[in-house]
């Protein structure tokens, strides 16, 4: 994971903004690339098939075989292998090998990556939805990764971005948040386009 030279935001339209407005901001055309990934494309519209469905959880296990022990010490995180460990046991796909990460030791870096990892369970409501249609799965049979927090994404999500503001209250902190965020958006960019090798 590397950006190259990352524009300070301070000296950019969202000097003084808040953190979430330089995380928003910053992440915003590393995510829209995330999302334009093929597979993610047809999960949002509700035609990616079984099988393939499986592969994609089990290259998110092997994302989140990193960033869960990096992020499971941090306030109020909640590890995301457990509910991909179920969901790959309910479809009784293989485990992938898991992927190293280099976890930051600055809280503000953690911090932006709880913004990606955080920021997807919002759009987990819409993704469950789409997979309870098109393949008859919810979050007691093979969805429960994308159910998230249910009914409690709203309130958790607007509980991180009240840590975000207090961690990242300095002009420096909110640029090493951003830059993790990046970062890590590249980072799944990267392995959820499903070419590296398993």
């Amino acid at each position: 994971m590397t950006v190259s030279d990352p524009t300070p935001l301070d000296t950019g339209p969202y000097a003084g903004g808040t953190a979430h407005e330089h995380l928003r901001a910053a992440t915003h055309a590393a995510h829209a690339r995330l999302n334009r990934l093929p597979r993610l494309a047809a999960l949002a519209r509700g035609e990616l098939g079984l099988e393939e469905y499986g592969r994609l959880l089990a290259d998110y296990h092997r994302l989140y075989a990193g960033l869960d022990p990096c992020l499971s010490g941090c306030d109020g995180y909640v590890p995301r292998l457990p509910w991909l460990a179920a969901d790959l046991d309910h479809l009784k796909h293989p485990l992938a090998p898991p992927l190293t990460f280099a976890c930051p030791a600055d809280a503000a870096a953690r911090i932006g990556l709880r913004y990606v990892i955080e920021g997807s369970s919002l759009g987990g409501a819409v993704i469950a939805a789409r997979v309870r249609e098109t393949l008859d799965l919810d979050a007691t049979r093979g969805a429960r990764f994308f159910h998230g927090h249910g009914d409690e994404t709203g309130p958790r999500w607007r509980a991180f971005l009240t840590l975000a503001e207090h961690a990242c209250a300095q002009a420096d902190q909110r640029e090493r948040a951003t830059r993790a965020a990046v970062e890590l958006f590249e980072h799944f960019e990267t392995v959820l386009a499903g070419t590296i090798p398993r």
